[in-house]
This record gives C-alpha cells, sequence and structure tokens, in this order.
C-alpha cells in the first residue's frame, strides 16, 4: 500500500517521475508517524473522574482499566479512536447517508439506501428512548472519542493518512452515532431485499415447479409445493439490485455471520465447557471487528467490538463467555403496493385493499461532493419506505423491516447487561431484550452450565411470506407481533447434549409460532458435530483442540458430490481434457488446503457445472444475481440436482445432468489452464483462491492488502467463501477467531486479521496475520502482559 496512494504523473520523463514518486513516498511515511497513537506516558483529557489506563498488551491489545465503569468506557471510547477513528467516521457516515458529501456522486447510491431507510433518524429517535444507564454509557463513550478529536492538529498529532486522503472531516462523535452504527449493522447482517428480488425474477421466469429448488427449505425440511407459494406480484420483474450498504460494510457474501460452539465439562481437559467462536467478514482493513478489555466498576469485559459500538459481540467476562452468532432469520419483507398513477385516482396515495391512503412522503437533501445536491423524495406506505428503483409502472415495493422500529437501544442496553451477567442464568435473561440484530448466541459459565439462544425481534407471519415480495393489500402478510423470548430456538448442555453448535444448523421455534429463516444447508454443522463428536472420545477436549476445529477445511459435501457426479460420465465420450480433470477428482481426500491440486479440481469443476446446469435456462443476468444471493446455497442446489440425476423432478434428467458433467469437466481443465498456466504442479488451490484484504473507506489510490493464499470455502468450518463475479477470490472469510475454556479464561486465545490499527506502516496493523495463516490465537486475559501503557490524566 505505501507508494501506491497517490498516482504520479509523467511530465518530463521517468527520471522525473521516480523523483516526484520518492517525494511522495517519503510524505506518506512522514504523515503515517504523525498519525500514530501515543501509546506510552501521560495526557490530561477532560471527562473523567480519575485516573484511566490505556494498557496495551504484546499484540496492540488495548486493556482500558479505571476506577468506574463510565471512566472505563471513556477510555475505550479514546481506545477506539486511537486505533480507528476513520473507520469510525467512516461508518458514521454510512449510517446517515453522508459519504457522497466526501466521495462525490460515487457515495450516492449508498446514501440514497440509508435515507430511505432512515437510519440515522431511527437512531436519533433510539436515543431520546433509551435509560439512564445505557444514555450514561454512550455519552461517556462519546466523550473519550472527542477526547481523542481534540488531539488531532495539536502539538503535531496529525489525523489518520486515509482520513486525509478523502479529506473526511473530524466531526465530533455524538452518543446517538453509536446507535446508528449499530443500526447499520444490523441492516448489513439482515437486510434481504436483493434476495427477495432475485427469488421473485426466479419465479416469474421458472414458475413454481421449477424454481422450487431454487428456495430454503420449510420448517419440515422439505420444500413447499408451488400451490404454497405466494402469488407471484401483478408488475414487470425488478431491474437489478444490489444492497450498496451491505457491500460497504463487509457483509455482502453468502457466508457473511458467525458460527459458535460449546463442548460440556464432561468431555474437556479442565472438566468445564470450552467455548469456541468465529466471524465471517469480508477482508477489509481494518477489518470491521476490533478487539479490546473493557474493565471499570461493575463491567470486565473483553472481546469483539465494531469500533463506535461499545458492545462486546464475542467475548467473556471473566464468568461467562459467549459467541454471537448470526440467527439467519427472515426480518425484512418487501410489500408489492398499488399506487395511484391512472387517471382518476388520488395522486400521492396507495390502496391497503379496503381504500386509497396518502402515501407519506418526506423530502432528503444528499450534499454531494463536485456537484449540485440530490433531492431524494422517499415515499412510504403503511409497510414502510419504497424502494428506490425497485420496478416500474403502479406496482412498487415497500421495505419492512424489523429495525425501523426505535429497537437498536434495546439491543444495546440487552448486550451491556449480558457482559455483566455473573453466570449463564443471568446471561440468557439479558437477551430477552435483544430486539436487532437477531442473533444466536453460545454460552458457558465458570459453574459448568451452558447452551444455546436466539434472541431477536423476529416476526410472526399468519401466512409465509417464503421470502418474495407479498401483496401490500392482503393483510395476512401483515406480522403479528415477535416471536415471544421464550418460544424461540435454544438448548442447554446436560446430560444427553455433550455439545451445541450455532452454524448454518436448522433453528426451530419452540411451540407452533411460525418463523421465517434463511437458508441452512447444515454442511458447516454436520462438520463441527463429526468433529466434536470424535474429539469427545478421550474425554480430554482442550484449546489446541478447538483450534484444530476452527482450522478445518474439509468438504464432505463435495466429496460425496463428485463421487455421483463422475459415475454419470461417459468415460468413453470424453475428451483427454475432461478425463484429466476426472483423474485429478478421483483421486482428492475431500481436503481444502491452501497446498491441494483436487480442492482446485473441485471447485473449478463445481463453478463450470452449475454454469452448465443453469446458466442458460436462467439467462446469464439472472444466475449471476443468483449466485450473489446473501446467504443462498447455490453449491446446494447443484448437489441435490445431481444427487437427483434419473429422479422426476424437472432438474434432474440424467442425460441432461451427465451431459453437463462432461461439459463441466473440459471446462474446469479449460479454467485450470488459462488462470494457473501449464504446469501441474502450480494447480494448487491457494494460486486460484487468493484473499485480499481491501480498504475499508475507499481512499484514491489506495490498494489492497495482499493477495494471500487461502484454503477452505464457503462449506468449511474455516470459512473462505469466494465470489462468483470474481471467480475464486475470497470475498468473506474466518477473519476472527476466538477459542475459551472457562475453567481458565485467563487462557482465552483470539485472532484479527489483519491487526487491531487502522495506521499502515504502524507494528500493530498486520499483527493479526501470522496467526491467521498459522491458525493460533493470542491470549485475551483479563489481567494483561504490559507491552506499553499510557495514563489519562483528569483535565482540572
Amino acid at each position: 500500500m505505501r507508494g501506491g496512494r497517490w498516482g504520479v504523473l509523467v511530465l518530463v520523463g521517468a527520471g522525473l517521475a521516480l523523483t516526484i514518486a520518492g517525494i511522495e513516498r517519503g510524505r506518506t511515511r512522514l504523515a503515517e508517524r504523525g498519525a500514530f497513537p501515543q501509546h506510552a506516558g501521560g495526557l490530561s483529557v477532560t471527562g473523567i473522574a480519575e485516573p484511566v489506563e490505556l494498557v496495551r498488551d504484546a499484540h496492540g491489545v488495548p486493556h482500558v482499566l479505571a476506577a468506574s465503569e463510565m471512566d472505563a468506557w471513556f477510555g475505550l471510547g479514546f481506545a477506539h479512536a486511537q486505533d480507528r477513528l476513520a473507520q469510525m467516521l467512516w461508518l458514521v457516515r454510512l449510517a446517515r447517508g453522508t459519504t457522497a458529501e466526501v466521495v462525490g456522486p460515487s457515495g450516492l447510491e449508498a446514501d440514497r439506501l440509508a435515507r430511505t431507510l432512515g437510519l440515522g433518524r431511527i437512531a436519533d429517535a433510539e436515543w431520546e428512548q433509551l435509560g439512564a444507564r445505557t444514555r450514561g454509557v454512550l455519552e461517556a463513550y462519546a466523550a473519550g472519542v472527542n477526547a481523542r478529536l481534540e488531539r488531532l492538529g495539536s502539538g503535531g498529532v496529525e489525523p489518520p493518512v486515509t482520513a486525509a486522503q478523502v479529506e473526511l472531516p473530524l466531526d465530533a462523535w455524538r452518543p446517538a452515532d453509536s446507535l446508528a452504527v449499530l443500526k447499520l449493522h444490523a441492516w448489513g447482517l439482515s437486510g434481504s431485499i436483493d434476495t427477495s428480488l432475485v427469488l421473485h425474477d426466479l419465479l416469474k421466469r421458472l414458475g413454481g415447479v421449477e424454481a422450487r429448488p431454487f428456495f430454503p427449505r420449510s420448517r419440515l425440511g422439505e420444500p413447499l409445493p408451488p400451490g404454497d407459494r405466494p402469488p407471484l406480484t401483478a408488475g414487470p420483474a425488478a431491474p437489478p439490485w444490489t444492497d450498496s450498504l451491505r457491500r460497504a460494510v463487509g457483509l455482502a457474501g453468502a457466508s457473511a455471520g458467525s458460527t459458535a460452539w460449546v463442548v460440556g465439562g464432561a468431555h474437556t481437559a479442565s472438566g468445564l465447557p470450552v467455548l469456541g467462536a468465529d466471524v465471517h467478514l469480508e477482508p477489509t482493513v481494518p477489518l470491521l471487528l476490533h478487539v479490546a478489555h473493557v474493565r471499570g466498576g461493575s463491567v470486565d469485559v473483553a472481546g469483539a467490538m465494531i469500533p463506535g459500538i461499545p458492545i462486546v459481540w464475542t467475548g467473556h467476562n471473566g464468568r461467562v463467555a459467549w459467541g454471537s452468532t448470526h440467527a439467519r432469520a427472515a426480518v425484512t419483507d418487501l410489500y408489492s403496493e398499488r399506487l395511484a398513477e391512472q387517471e382518476g385516482e388520488p395522486r400521492d396515495h396507495y390502496h391497503t385493499g379496503r381504500r386509497w391512503r396518502p402515501l407519506e412522503v418526506r423530502v432528503e437533501t444528499i450534499e454531494v461532493r463536485g456537484a449540485e445536491p440530490e433531492r431524494l423524495s422517499v415515499r412510504s406506505t403503511r409497510h414502510g419506505p419504497i424502494l428506490d428503483r425497485s420496478a416500474g409502472g403502479t406496482e412498487q415495493f415497500a421495505v419492512a423491516w424489523v429495525g425501523a422500529g426505535a429497537r437498536g437501544g434495546a439491543t444495546l442496553a440487552a448486550l451491556l447487561a449480558a457482559a455483566r451477567a455473573p453466570d449463564s442464568g443471568h446471561f440468557r435473561a439479558a437477551l430477552a431484550g435483544v430486539s436487532t440484530p437477531a442473533l444466536a448466541v453460545v454460552f458457558a459459565d465458570v459453574a459448568g452450565a451452558g447452551g444455546l439462544q436466539v434472541a431477536g425481534w423476529i416476526p410472526q407471519r399468519p401466512l409465509a411470506s417464503e421470502l418474495v415480495p407479498v401483496p401490500g393489500r392482503a393483510p395476512w402478510y401483515d406480522w403479528e407481533g415477535p416471536i415471544p423470548f421464550e418460544k424461540l430456538p435454544r438448548a442447554t448442555l446436560g446430560e444427553g447434549v455433550p455439545f451445541v453448535v450455532a452454524a448454518d444448523n436448522r433453528l426451530r421455534t419452540r411451540g407452533a409460532r411460525r418463523g421465517e429463516w434463511f437458508w441452512r444447508p447444515g454442511v458447516r454443522a454436520a462438520r463441527l458435530e463429526a468433529l466434536l463428536g470424535a474429539a469427545l472420545a478421550d474425554a480430554a477436549f482442550d484449546l489446541a483442540d478447538a483450534e484444530v476445529v476452527q482450522a478445518d477445511v474439509a468438504e464432505p459435501r463435495g466429496r460425496v458430490l463428485v463421487d455421483v457426479a463422475l459415475a454419470l460420465a461417459d468415460f468413453e465420450e470424453l475428451g483427454s481434457e475432461a478425463r484429466e480433470v476426472m483423474g485429478l477428482l478421483r483421486g482428492w481426500d475431500g481436503e481444502a488446503g491452501a497446498e491441494s491440486v483436487g480442492a482446485a479440481a473441485y471447485h473449478a469443476f463445481i463453478e463450470a457445472l452449475a454454469g452448465a446446469l443453469f446458466a442458460e435456462r436462467l439467462g446469464e443476468d439472472l444466475f449471476r444475481r443468483w449466485l450473489a444471493v446473501p446467504y443462498a446455497d447455490p453449491a446446494g442446489v447443484v448437489y441435490a440436482v445431481v444427487l437427483g440425476a434419473g429422479d422426476s423432478d424437472a432438474w434432474s434428467d440424467r442425460d441432461t445432468v451427465s451431459a453437463a458433467v462432461a461439459v463441466a469437466l473440459r471446462d474446469a481443465w479449460l479454467e485450470l489452464a488459462s488462470r494457473l498456466g501449464a504446469s501441474r504442479r502450480k494447480w494448487v488451490w491457494g494460486r486460484l483462491h487468493q484473499l485480499s484484504f481491501r480498504p475499508f473507506i475507499p481512499a484514491p489510490g489506495a490498494s489492497p492488502l495482499g493477495p494471500l493464499a487461502a484454503g477452505g470455502s464457503g462449506d468449511t468450518v474455516a470459512t473462505a467463501e469466494y465470489a462468483p463475479d470474481a471467480p475464486f477470490d475470497v470475498r468473506i472469510a474466518s477473519l476472527f477467531r476466538l477459542v475459551a475454556d472457562v475453567g481458565s479464561l485467563e487462557e482465552v486465545r483470539v485472532l484479527l486479521a489483519p491487526g487491531p490499527s487502522e495506521h499502515l506502516g504502524h507494528p500493530d496493523f498486520g499483527a493479526g496475520l501470522d496467526g491467521w495463516r498459522l491458525g493460533r490465537g493470542a491470549s485475551l486475559g483479563l489481567e494483561p502482559a504490559v507491552r506499553t501503557r499510557l495514563v489519562l490524566e483528569p483535565r482540572s
């Protein structure tokens, strides 16, 4: 990234260009060093009652040590602003829809969506409803951020280089900004507009019978018959649409979310539960997550946080350890609304099914750098705002989202209470307050208790939407409030339950309450259950075993798919290229390590097979959109079609599947040869499957960090999902991991790639890369080994 930050105009010749480039590199390095935060000594600040220590351990993790809770939250705000200030300010602008003011027209798409959803407006409304204790936390945290901001530009302290590059205003942090970033994160996890639009278009193109394999399965694990699908909307197919906010925040992949599990103490070396958790995010620099420890008053908690939000999503407090995963509950619906646009109908109205009702209209002004401001008219029905450019004519889609209610403050208060919980019972009870995003949380305590709890405002629906747009005029598609907390899925460690897993496995509500869920194929969960079951045989499971489990890259579904597919191919009819790939696949051990030749052949083959089976029938555009749908399972559809070859299913004609396999074998050879060259020794997965950390903020000339060879895939425990629009490049990966033995919480291990700091050139910038490569975390105990110590003194 150094030296690639600003382009150099060649004015006279190559020599002059090199001279200018050297000057620019020197200036960049000086700016980087000037932006490095002070980690040792003392500083005088306003906003604390007593001194606060910021201790950095050997891996750059800040440990905030204070006498009172509010001083501790102040220290966390200061530490987050030291490490991630530019990222924090950018997240707030994404949430409030003001990025175009900084970067120009390229920010408009994300800004329009943020303004349409009203993320900033909702956050401000939530702030007014918060209880006193939660308000105090956010006020103290904001004061800490602002204390860091006050130092910039004074005494030789420079702003982060990225902030300077994009001329990002160093605006004061408001307490409600934390709620806005929380709202943005919740949308990134749970917004499903693009999913609904793609499924809508699949139904329109294929009809109910042929579209059935592309949908998630029902509560009972079987596809719903076409007659049980909601009727198609009357309007035309929606134009292609992508969720720009989800992409901007690093949650655009099918595997975005996390995995967590806990093994009961009867099977561990310590006699107490061992917990593991990892988070799947887009590789960005810096990563969306940060690791810190906060101690003061009744709070003593360490773990993964999003800079800007004082919540530990995955971590421990010395008594309870937990891992939060995305529940993949459907909390967003699209309603097809009939607008009054024909002659004789009342303008600016929509039809409820009984009468015309006026649209709610508000106008948002978006400032655009280098251009005139844009006026955005946001029209809303009783279900929510109408999606910009969602469809033409009189039929438009309104977005109903759980997060549109003023509920984010409840999540903040609930998770702050969970961080103080003395045991699993209190921890589970605190989760009852979680609203959005919906979470599946695995936990364990020092008494040996543990389990799983789904938490969140998950809609009850009289009639399932099946994730496609539903008629806004039909009241039986309106939500009936949330599923009661006591009816949400849960599990408890105990006799007959040696371990609990929250991955892509099915979650069932307790009782007849109807909830809807995204794809949960159970592939990673099944592999985890097999690994944990095998490891429990010697009753001595420990942290080293836990890290081995997290690093697993086996592809059990892949091995089965290969065996069935190759049995369908007519060897005598295949050309030499296809036969060579067949030989590589037959010799594959089912592991997707970076050095595996078989894994490279398998993924080239399955990508080609998906195209051979579906691309022509869907059309290239819809096919590509389907491959990119969040939380979808294209490999699972290929798997089902191949294993069902010869059945009466519309896609499983044996001759058609056999021909597709032959084409895919040939095309896989062409892909491997063109991308990796003639030498078969170079046909390894890590050369095809590479990970680069893109800049979190789109600064001019900023370069990605990488590429790095990566193993795994979207199906493996060590997740490394690749992008269909940039074949085999990693778009989502397990970049934060935690393992904890509650019998010895001083031994908790975490890894965070690339590192805690956003400051290029700082020792902490890439501090987590070696641990990520090796699959071994660093200690995150509550009594840190001190590398540096900074004392914040109260200013008189």
